[in-house]
């Protein structure tokens, strides 16, 4: 529905379903206290999202008259800089809703504590699907964000949230926290991707991230079972002893999640460096994002 959907309204019932199954998801060990804490604390961020998107639906479909997105794609474009300054607001909502549900920097505190979930439900959750959502929102009305010119606004949320991720994942010693940063980290990067207009390459990595993402997930469940539900990394050093395949999938899946030299997440990080030398209005962001 989300990401199909020519309706506002059948996409925002898509939005407000994904929001609802990751409460579900988090809330799967329904006996334990931080549980119920990490579930609510999801739902609330995704809660300010739903009616930040709401409003930026309800804003367009009173300037278009309609809740087509075909329309509302074809009516800016034959009405250039008219509504500019009547639908920046609007716009903005959505990029705040997008970034709330992809955890971008101030909006990311949920995600960590997210973690109280099962991890195929985490390998889910943290993958391919709700920290997702935002960017797929993003990809869709992108024509709203150059016509209001908000793309700076969103490289440079994505820049300091992929550094910001990067740098507190580095200090993690619980091995779920550091893949929820890590993710964090990831958001950011694919933020940066849809400011640039590169449609291809925002597929490729949310492919790449979301399969090696959920990859990580699994190894990383299996440790933490033969490790009798402990997560803390600094004692799992001798069980690739015990698991020697998973430890070499995860060598590999970090290997292209750190975009290694080659490696397939080399070459998008590569090419996502190259379209920010062809951009020189984002040539400042640059460092963060090295």
């Amino acid at each position: 529905l989300l990401v199909l959907s020519d309706n506002a309204i059948l996409l925002f019932l898509g939005w407000e379903l994904i929001g609802l199954t990751s409460f579900f998801l988090i809330y799967f060990w329904t006996l334990r206290r931080n549980t119920l804490k990490s579930a609510f604390k999801a739902f609330i961020f995704n809660k300010i999202s739903d009616i930040l998107l709401l409003s930026f639906i309800i804003n367009l479909v009173q300037i278009t008259q309609s809740a087509s997105i075909t329309v509302w794609v074809y009516y800016f474009s034959i009405l250039p800089n008219l509504f500019q300054n009547s639908i920046f607001l609007p716009v903005l909502f959505l990029i705040l809703a997008s970034s709330l549900k992809s955890a971008q920097i101030i909006g990311h505190l949920w995600l960590p504590d997210s973690m109280e979930a099962p991890i195929p439900a985490s390998a889910l959750i943290h993958s391919a699907t709700l920290v997702s959502a935002g960017i797929f929102l993003l990809l869709k009305f992108f024509f709203l964000v150059e016509y209001c010119n908000l793309n700076i606004f969103i490289i440079f949320l994505g820049t300091l949230t992929s550094f910001y991720g990067g740098i507190v994942s580095a200090a993690q010693t619980d091995c779920k926290k550091l893949l929820a940063y890590s993710t964090i980290s990831h958001c950011g990067y694919l933020f940066i991707c849809v400011a640039l207009n590169n449609l291809y390459l925002t597929l490729i990595y949310l492919y790449l991230h979301g399969f090696f993402k959920a990859l990580t997930f699994f190894v990383i469940g299996n440790f933490v079972k033969i490790s009798r539900s402990y997560q803390d990394i600094r004692r799992m050093g001798q069980l690739y002893l015990v698991l020697p395949i998973e430890s070499i999938l995860l060598l590999f899946c970090s290997a292209n999640l750190a975009a290694l030299p080659f490696t397939l997440g080399y070459f998008y990080k590569f090419f996502l460096q190259c379209f920010f030398l062809n951009n020189l209005n984002s040539l400042v962001f640059l460092p963060f994002v090295v």
